[in-house]
C-alpha cells in the first residue's frame, strides 16, 4: 500500500487506485498499468455470481456468446478495410488493435473474403474460439466479449 487508495503490485509494473464515494464506500477501482488505465465498477454479490454461473454454463456446455460470430465477421470486413470500430472495443484492446492494424490488414488482405466461420468452442476465460475460412486459407480467432458488450479480446493465427 502507497496510502489508504493507492497499492501497487511489487512482480509488475502495475497499481490500482480505489475510488471512494463521499461516505467512504469504495464503488470502483482503477487499474494503472503499461500507460493504461482499465477501469472497474463495483458490482454486488448476486451480480458476480451470476456473471460467473453464466460464463461456467457457456464455459461447460460449451455456447458461443450470442454476438461473436457476427461480431467476428465485422471485425474481419473492418480489419481488411483499414477501418476498425473501435469504440466497440475496450480502450486497452483498441490500443493494441491500433498498433497491429497494418500487419492485420496485409494478412487479411492475402486470404481474400471469408466463405464460411465455423465455431470450434470456448476457451478458457471465456473466449469463443472460431476457424474463419477465406478464399485463400484459414485463420483461427479468439474473441471475448465482455459484459458490457465490448470487445475485450481479440487475436488470430493462421492455420496450415
Amino acid at each position: 500500500a502507497e496510502s489508504e487508495n493507492l497499492f501497487f503490485y511489487k512482480l509488475v509494473q502495475a497499481q490500482i487506485t480505489f475510488i471512494r464515494e463521499p461516505n467512504g464506500f469504495v464503488s470502483r477501482l482503477v487499474l494503472h498499468q503499461n500507460g493504461l488505465e482499465m477501469d472497474a465498477q463495483r458490482i454486488d454479490e448476486a451480480e458476480a455470481q451470476a456473471i460467473n454461473e453464466a460464463d461456467a454454463r457457456r464455459l461447460r456446455e460449451n455456447i458461443a456468446h450470442p454476438q461473436s460470430e457476427t461480431v467476428l465477421r465485422g471485425l474481419i470486413l473492418q480489419q481488411q478495410q483499414g477501418t476498425p470500430d473501435y469504440a466497440r472495443m475496450t480502450d486497452e484492446l483498441a490500443s493494441a488493435v491500433r498498433e497491429q492494424q497494418p500487419y492485420a490488414a496485409e494478412v487479411l488482405g492475402k486470404l481474400g473474403p471469408v466463405k464460411s466461420m465455423t465455431f470450434k468452442g470456448v476457451a478458457a476465460g471465456g473466449w469463443d474460439v472460431y476457424d474463419a475460412h477465406f478464399e485463400r486459407g484459414t485463420l483461427e480467432w479468439r474473441l471475448a466479449i465482455g459484459a458490457d458488450d465490448r470487445i475485450s479480446g481479440l487475436m488470430f493465427r493462421e492455420l496450415p
